[in-house]
């Protein structure tokens, strides 16, 4: 009997810690995580927009080998979604009730869990980052009262964020595994200085392409009404990408034409000192250059070398002297210290 009443009180005792948690506990919760992929943001959306297509980057999926997943409604449709249920991952669905092409996804989540179903929503985001896809994938909710409990006893952010994590690596390797199969040659050289003149902005990266054609079309035009000579190929110079407000601190620059006497105050004049480089040659369209920099990049980081800006992108190619666009030519150049 007395051994009964200690058991009691200790069920008692365990129940008031449980309620305390419970209150204490976290109302809501969210979780997200970010990474850039480079392939354009036409490239992504098909595998976040697609119930079938996210299972190709899941980090689940290869978790449970008893994992069984079902699919319902017209697949990359608002209504779609899919049914798993395995002995590790347990029962839920995902329900797509938003897509915004080519930028946005939201979904409703429910978890069967033994103290009732766990309802959340989840999004994906893609940012056009200069030719390259900012992807953010997260997930909020409100806690019932179990879930606050295990919100005191788990760090859900750790725990579901490493998993997020390891989802956008699956993607940006699906995604970039299907959009770029080239091996750029990386060249090396010596750089003897020179000079530019040049109209600055910082530019949405969704403007970056209407600001580059319209102040080239200023610059041609002062060469035209100077009776400059046109020496080389157009280029831009990029000195900052600040991907979390998605701008770019450019300039859009010719070398400095022979014959140039009055120059309106709008246009600088650039000179860029001597210095070293690595260059490489992409082909293609413009949305796609993005790749040839990433190649740059990790050859830099493998030599240890550190980036002196500008970068350029120098387009060899234009619409009048070569209409597909797949053949456009741009070289891009790093300078290094």
């Amino acid at each position: 009997m007395k051994a009964l009443k200690y058991i009691l009180f200790a069920l008692g005792l365990l129940l008031l810690v449980a309620i305390g948690m419970g209150l204490a506990g976290p109302k809501s919760f969210h979780i997200n995580r970010s990474i850039v992929i480079s392939s354009g943001i036409n490239q992504v959306w098909p595998y976040v927009s697609s119930a079938e297509k996210m299972q190709l980057w899941s980090p689940w999926v290869g978790k449970d080998s008893t994992l069984q997943i079902s699919y319902f409604g017209e697949d990359g449709a608002v209504g779609s979604g899919y049914r798993w249920e395995g002995d590790m991952l347990g029962k839920g669905e995902q329900t797509i009730s938003m897509l915004a092409a080519p930028n946005s996804v939201r979904s409703d989540l429910k978890i069967e869990m033994p103290f009732g179903a766990q309802m959340s929503s989840t999004y994906i985001d893609l940012k056009d980052t200069l030719r390259a896809t900012k992807v953010t994938w997260g997930m909020r909710g409100d806690n019932n009262f179990a879930g606050r409990i295990f919100g005191l006893i788990m760090n859900f952010d750790d725990e579901i964020g490493a998993d997020y994590t390891q989802g956008l690596i699956n993607l940006k390797k699906e995604v970039e595994a299907i959009t770029d199969t080239v091996v750029y040659q990386i060249n090396t050289g010596y750089f003897p200085g020179g000079q530019y003149l040049g109209i600055r902005g910082k530019v949405p990266f969704a403007e970056i392409i209407p600001f580059y054609d319209f102040n080239l079309t200023n610059l041609l035009q002062l060469v035209d009404f100077e009776a400059a000579k046109m020496e080389g190929a157009p280029m831009a110079m990029f000195y900052d990408n600040d991907v979390e407000k998605g701008t770019a601190d450019m300039v859009v620059a010719i070398t400095y034409p022979s014959g140039i006497k009055t120059i309106p105050v709008e246009v600088e004049t650039i000179s860029l000192p001597a210095a070293y480089y690595v260059t490489t040659d992409y082909i293609g369209g413009h949305h796609g250059v993005r790749r040839a920099h990433v190649a740059i990049e990790a050859y830099l980081k493998d030599n240890h070398a550190t980036i002196a800006p500008p970068i350029l992108e120098v387009y060899m190619s234009d619409g009048k002297n070569e209409t597909d666009s797949t053949k456009f030519l741009t070289k891009v150049v790093y300078f290094v210290k």
